[in-house]
């Protein structure tokens, strides 16, 4: 019985062959349609074929009849079903395969490298994964039979557009319309194959969306909170001076992150002391993070939102603050990290480092949780508690990059000068000719 169910491709079902090549049994007796079908042929190696046609499929592990030209086979319990690949269709997928694995590394390189960014770095590493898992459902030795590059006339088109890019921002848009257009044929004509297999390709399409929003979202001065080496804490209560002028000397010491910390303020207040906090930073460059309250990070433009374990969820924070807002937790144990990553914070806070008049060294994990934290992931690391310059070398032995600080700097005399302090503190020694060089100059 012969059909065509699409344009693409053919599909024939005939009786299962009872041969059996272990043990010399008799041959298959060739049926009516093979003259027509040159590349027919009986193979006596071991071949088997994912199990995707239904409960009764059964795997083929031994001389079975098998097609050498372009197609998919599956069986059913008595029967074969073979899906001729059209060799243009091979040629398509191959094309589009290539096209969106080439357009996902681009886009991991942007967020690792250019952003600093171990979420989205991660998120686009998944689908380039993904994207190799579901071209595993191809048949690989056809698709690159169907390649010509020889042949292709499209490789001498080409517009000035294409090799004209300003930033890396633009070779990452770039690379992201050219991934969600790939995908949208490899869709298409996948249908034509496998109409399961489209509906993958389909879904990863979706997540390149959500990837795009996400890498493109963010302002610069969100993308510098992630490489940023001080964060300041800003609770009114604590302040040496008036909470508005504190946050500005602190700018004016070097502080790249403002941390607006009010635990009993009425919402209202808490917005419009959000809104002024950001509209001074922002116009010197600086980030703002507000504590527990994606909504009035939100609403006040704020550039991230900091939870703790009794907060909400990283999740229902995204939901609610959108894609432009980075979310960081707070941990307190080598467990909460390895969750903290596993959710996907932006950045994780550990602490305390050290113990203080509010947190006795019973309730403090110290420097060793830092330390199990840089190792346990890439995400930035942010080391919270006590610290003060005369803790901080402890915390630089152990390759802590960046710190957050509440009373060293805003219950100071003079909150700047003791911005500056920390900041040279955190300045690599310069190397003199006896000192030996870095494991990567050597």
């Amino acid at each position: 019985m012969t059909n065509r169910p699409r344009g693409g491709c053919e599909t024939r079902t005939t009786a299962a062959p009872r041969a059996n090549c272990r043990t010399g049994g008799a041959t298959a007796v060739p049926q009516p349609w093979q003259n027509a079908a040159p590349t027919l042929k009986y193979r006596p190696q071991r071949v088997q074929f994912a199990e995707r046609m239904g409960s009764t499929q059964r795997r083929i592990t031994h001389c079975d009849l098998f097609y050498l030209a372009p197609c998919a086979l599956a069986t059913t319990s008595d029967s074969f079903m073979m899906i001729f690949m059209e060799p243009e269709v091979a040629r398509i997928l191959d094309a589009n395969l290539n096209r969106t694995r080439e357009a996902l590394r681009v886009l991991e390189d942007h967020a690792r490298f250019a952003l600093n960014d171990a979420n989205l770095c991660e998120r686009t590493k998944r689908l380039r994964h993904d994207l190799t898992s579901f071209a595993r459902e191809l048949p690989a030795a056809e698709l690159l039979a169907g390649r010509d590059v020889a042949g292709d006339t499209g490789t001498t088109i080409s517009t000035p557009q294409e090799s004209q890019r300003s930033t890396p921002a633009d070779i990452a848009t770039a690379a992201a319309k050219r991934a969600a257009e790939a995908l949208r044929s490899l869709e298409e004509y996948s249908k034509l194959v496998d109409p399961h297999l489209a509906s993958r390709f389909e879904q990863l399409r979706y997540q390149i969306y959500d990837v795009e929003q996400a890498l493109f979202a963010r302002s610069p001065i969100t993308q510098r909170l992630l490489k940023a080496r001080l964060h300041v804490l800003i609770t009114e209560s604590l302040c040496s001076k008036p909470w508005l002028e504190v946050a500005r000397v602190a700018i004016d010491g070097g502080a790249e992150v403002l941390q607006l910390r009010e635990k009993t303020l009425p919402d209202r207040e808490l917005l419009n002391r959000a809104l002024r906090l950001c509209r001074l930073a922002h116009d010197n460059g600086v980030a703002v993070v507000v504590n527990d309250r994606p909504d009035i990070a939100r609403l006040a433009a704020a550039d991230a939102v900091h939870l703790g374990h009794e907060d909400l969820s990283i999740s229902d924070a995204r939901r609610i603050a959108g894609p432009r807002i980075i979310v960081g937790l707070s941990t307190h144990s080598i467990d909460q990290v390895r969750r903290a990553d596993a959710n996907n914070a932006d950045y994780i806070a550990v602490g305390p480092m050290f113990s203080s008049a509010t947190k006795p060294a019973s309730e403090t994990p110290g420097p060793p949780l830092a330390t199990a934290a840089i190792e346990l992931t890439t995400r930035p690391i942010v080391a919270i508690g006590g610290i003060t310059p005369a803790t901080l070398p402890a915390l630089l032995q152990r390759r802590v990059a960046c710190v957050a600080v509440c009373q060293a700097v805003i219950a100071a005399d003079d909150p700047a000068n003791a911005c500056r302090e920390l900041l040279a503190a955190m300045e690599p020694a310069p190397r003199t000719a006896c000192d030996p060089a870095p494991p990567a100059l050597r």
